[in-house]
């Protein structure tokens, strides 16, 4: 389990780093389903940064 949240994790990092706010959408999604625990802090820290993804995608979509 840790070895597959760390690998989605750089994935999900990656995609942030370039700016593909939908690919980081969808890996951060799978994270929290791969953890559904929201105590767990690999939960949490996913969880905030698909906040923050998703409010970026909004800003994206308001602009068009």
């Amino acid at each position: 389990l840790d070895r597959r949240h760390k690998e989605y994790r750089f994935l999900a990092d990656r995609a942030i780093n370039l700016q593909n706010w939908q690919d980081a959408q969808t890996q951060l999604q799978v994270i929290c389903e791969l953890i559904p625990d929201r105590n767990d802090d690999r939960h949490r820290e996913a969880a905030g940064k698909l906040l923050d993804v998703e409010q970026r995608i909004q800003a994206a979509r308001k602009k068009r």
